[in-house]
């Protein structure tokens, strides 16, 4: 596998769009590392070192995660908007558990 610097081109090229980009939408969708590493050719170690100097941040618990745990996310629908527990955390920028206590806070089960 190679570096995700080396195939850094070769992938803007592919997806017409700057490399954050196009992890940040991945990211975005739910894909854990491993999967986005896989889809770009590129080793998990490589891009984990490049989101970390980048500032690129994954979801704690990926979409796949949890329908490979049998369980699946906790959806939360506000302003038209349909998210789980863990994008809502993400986009807002608090831990999902503040998410959840808020929720319940409100009488709202989730």
């Amino acid at each position: 596998m190679e570096t995700i610097m080396c195939r850094k081109a070769e992938i803007e090229r592919e997806f017409d769009e700057p490399l954050r980009d196009v992890v940040v939408g991945f990211a975005e969708m739910g894909w854990s590392r491993s999967l986005v590493a896989d889809a770009l050719d590129v080793s998990v170690e490589s891009l984990k070192s490049w989101c970390r100097r980048s500032d690129v941040k994954f979801p704690r618990s990926p979409m796949e995660h949890r329908e490979i745990k049998g369980r699946p996310p906790r959806l939360v629908e506000h302003n038209g908007r349909t998210q789980s527990l863990t994008a809502w955390a993400w986009d807002l920028g608090v831990a999902p558990c503040t998410i959840h206590k808020r929720l319940r806070r409100c009488g709202r089960v989730c």
